[in-house]
């Protein structure tokens, strides 16, 4: 019996419709937002997953590495820092972005995110990423100022395991995404202030200075000072950056102060501008790092003569470029008896998932489904919600 495409482009539709039912959905009240805390053994852990950077078809292996992680490591809040989703179209952005959300929305585990420079470059704002996003799970990102550069800008107070006091801080910081003329863009003034009113007024309220760590994705340029400087006829490849006006090489200073293991695999690739954030922080005297991803195959800490460390978290995207020998992720552990310091660990891919399971055949296929499915059901509650009654 022959059978036309069309009547099996029906059956499938008809097929996706039935199992909509079977798609996870999760909501989340705008109106709570969880208040971290140390646990009751003084500890709090942070996982930090950088460039996930995937769209409406996400890697079967990326999602699960996040809920195999998320089960074994029992973060307390995981960040996204940025270049989350690339996806254009509104319905599609929405479905990429539950998709994303899904292992961690799973386990009940708080998080926040900040935006990258791709995350916004399609037609879906940030704004109307951000309500996708608290669509799905605890998001705790928040737009602490509307008129600040960027979108999502908050801190997220950490509190000590007795809930007597404000041990710890989180800043989530939008780094933007391109300069007006030209390269990427730069964390602005404004955004600085908002900081460092914000970090007066929490010292005020917990009767002594919170130590902290940033969150953002663009790496500061003052990277560049911790590279080698490129001798002159140098055959070496070599960047050049305007606000340090100089060439650099693709290596760090003999004397630079990186932690052992590091990789840097590509040149870091912050504003070509000089900003003041940095400084700022470093005045405040409360930051102990700032970590960001953006350099997909990057994988180091430099610990600054002005006591912050600038800490280079790996990608874990699958989607766009990266490095089996550090696509992975970075895990943040703080103890609430010594603030002042942290401890860090990247893992990779391989640490959790054998090769089999990262390129299994029938688990790829198996969510290219269900992200069909979910294609689907964004849609269809799209299509109902502007009808009489609907709730967009």
């Amino acid at each position: 019996m022959k059978v036309t495409m069309k009547k099996v482009l029906a059956a499938v539709l008809s097929l996706c419709m039935m199992l909509l039912v079977f798609v996870p959905a999760y909501a989340a009240d705008e109106n709570t937002q969880t208040q971290l805390k140390f646990n009751d053994d003084g500890e709090f852990k942070i996982i930090q997953f950088a460039d996930t950077q995937d769209d409406v078809f996400p890697s079967k292996a990326m999602l699960t590495l996040m809920e195999k992680v998320c089960e074994e490591l029992k973060p307390d809040l995981v960040v996204f820092s940025g270049d989350n989703v690339s996806q254009a179209i509104a319905p599609l952005n929405r479905a990429a972005i539950r998709q994303l959300i899904a292992p961690i929305a799973k386990l009940g585990i708080p998080y926040a995110y900040t935006f990258g420079n791709h995350d916004a470059e399609n037609d879906v704002s940030k704004q109307t990423q951000h309500k996708y996003y608290m669509e799905n799970g605890n998001c705790l990102t928040y737009n602490a100022d509307d008129s600040l550069h960027g979108f999502g800008n908050c801190n997220l107070p950490i509190l000590s395991s007795d809930g007597e006091d404000i041990a710890f801080n989180l800043w989530m910081i939008d780094s933007n995404m391109y300069h007006p003329d030209g390269g990427y863009d730069i964390v602005y003034p404004d955004q600085m202030e908002w900081y460092e009113t914000t970090s007066i007024a929490l010292e005020e309220q917990a009767g002594h200075k919170v130590p902290s760590l940033v969150f953002q994705h663009i790496v500061p340029p003052e990277i560049f000072d911790y590279l080698e400087p490129a001798p002159e006829g140098t055959t070496e490849s070599t960047k050049y950056h305007t606000g340090r006006d100089g060439s650099f090489l693709m290596r760090f200073k003999a004397d630079a102060p990186v932690n052992g293991g590091f990789f840097l695999q590509e040149f870091p690739c912050p504003t070509n501008f000089n900003t003041n954030e940095v400084e700022v922080m470093a005045q405040r005297g409360d930051v102990l790092g700032i970590a960001f991803g953006h350099d997909h195959v990057n994988n180091y800490i430099v610990s600054m003569e002005n006591g912050i460390d600038l800490i280079q978290t790996p990608g874990m995207s699958y989607q766009s470029y990266g490095n089996d020998n550090v696509r992975g992720f970075r895990m943040f552990t703080l103890n609430e008896n010594d603030p002042w310091s942290y401890e860090t660990q990247t893992y990779k891919y391989t640490d959790f998932m054998s090769a089999s399971e990262i390129n299994n055949f029938s688990a790829n296929l198996y969510q290219y489904f269900m992200s069909v499915m979910t294609i689907f059901d964004v849609a269809f509650k799209s299509i109902l919600s502007y009808l009489p009654g609907g709730r967009k």
